[in-house]
C-alpha cells in the first residue's frame, strides 16, 4: 500500500476456486499491481473469472527452459555416457516428497517390468528440506523398502543428490519417458515438467492443471490420480511403440521452442 513505484507481480500459485483470505489477498495484490505475470495460459483465465482481474493487466510469460538438443541419436549417446544403453529409461526429478506420488509410480514400474524388464526408473533429487527437517529420510526409506517388497531393486535407481544444471540436462537427454504422478490437482505450473517437455521427453502425468495444458494434443499421456494400473498401462504402451515415443517427443519439443530463455527474453 505504501509503494509509489510501478509494481509488477508474478503469481506462481493460482487456484481454480480461491476462497476466503487467499482470494481477498490475491485480489488486493492484483489491484495494487500495474501488471501481473502468470506462467500458464490457464492461469490468466482463472484470475479473470475468479478474482475479477482486468484481462489487459494479466500477462502470460512461459516458464523459461534451457535450450537442450533433442534427437534419437542424442538420446542413445547420452544413455551410453551414463552406462544405460539397452535400458528403457524412465525418470522423475525434483525435490522428493509425498506429494509427488512416487509410491504409485513404483507399483506401476513393478507391473510394467513383468512385460518389459528393461525398464529402469530413475528417481533423481534430494528429499525436500522441510520433510528432512520434520521426519528425516523416513519417506525415502519407505520408498526403498517398497522397491524391496516389489522385487524391483534392479529396475529402480535413486540419484540422491542435488544435480547441477549440466548433470540434470544429461539425465533428461538420456530419458526415454518422463513420469510425473503428482497428487495435487491445483498445481498450475511445474518447472520440472517444463524442463522435461522442453527436452523432448514423452511425459506421463496425472491431470494436474499444468499437465492438462502442456500435454494436450498428443504431447504426452494424462492418467488418473493415484492409479498405478493406468501408469503401468501407459508405460507399457510407450515401451512397445518407439514411433509413438518419437512422435510425442517431437511434438513436445516443437511446442516448447518459445520457452527457451533467449526466446522468452526476445518476446
Amino acid at each position: 500500500d505504501a509503494l509509489k513505484l510501478p509494481l509488477v507481480t508474478t503469481l506462481h500459485t493460482v487456484l481454480s476456486k480461491p476462497e476466503g483470505h487467499f482470494k481477498s489477498v490475491t485480489k488486493a495484490i492484483i489491484n495494487a499491481s500495474d501488471a501481473v505475470v502468470v506462467l500458464a495460459q490457464n492461469a490468466k483465465q482463472l484470475l479473470v473469472s475468479t478474482c475479477d482481474a482486468p484481462p489487459g493487466k494479466i500477462h502470460y510469460i512461459p516458464h523459461g527452459i534451457p535450450d537442450v538438443a533433442w534427437s534419437p541419436e542424442v538420446l542413445q549417446l547420452r544413455k551410453a555416457e551414463l552406462g544405460l544403453s539397452g535400458r528403457l529409461v524412465v525418470s522423475t526429478f525434483g525435490l522428493i516428497g509425498p506429494g509427488k506420488g512416487i509410491e504409485y509410480a513404483l507399483d506401476a514400474v513393478a507391473a510394467a517390468t513383468q512385460q518389459h524388464p528393461e525398464i529402469l526408473y530413475l528417481i533423481i533429487g534430494r528429499t525436500h528440506p522441510t520433510i528432512v527437517r520434520n521426519e528425516g529420510e523416513a519417506y525415502r526409506e519407505r520408498l526403498i523398502q517398497r522397491c524391496q517388497e516389489l522385487g524391483i531393486e534392479n529396475n529402480v535407481s535413486f540419484v540422491n543428490r542435488y544435480l547441477t544444471l549440466r548433470e540434470l540436462i544429461l539425465y533428461l537427454q538420456a530419458t526415454d519417458v518422463y513420469l510425473m504422478p503428482y497428487l495435487d490437482p491445483e498445481q498450475i505450473v511445474s518447472g520440472t515438467m517444463a524442463y522435461a517437455v522442453g527436452a523432448g521427453k514423452p511425459t506421463i502425468a496425472t491431470p494436474f492443471a499444468y499437465a492438462k495444458e502442456v500435454l494436450a494434443n498428443g504431447r504426452g499421456v494424462v492418467v488418473p490420480f493415484r492409479n498405478s494400473e493406468a501408469i503401468a498401462g501407459a508405460l507399457v504402451s510407450l515401451a512397445e511403440d518407439e514411433y509413438l515415443r518419437l512422435d510425442m517427443a517431437a511434438k513436445a519439443y516443437a511446442y516448447t521452442r518459445s520457452w527457451v530463455w533467449r526466446e522468452v527474453g526476445r518476446q
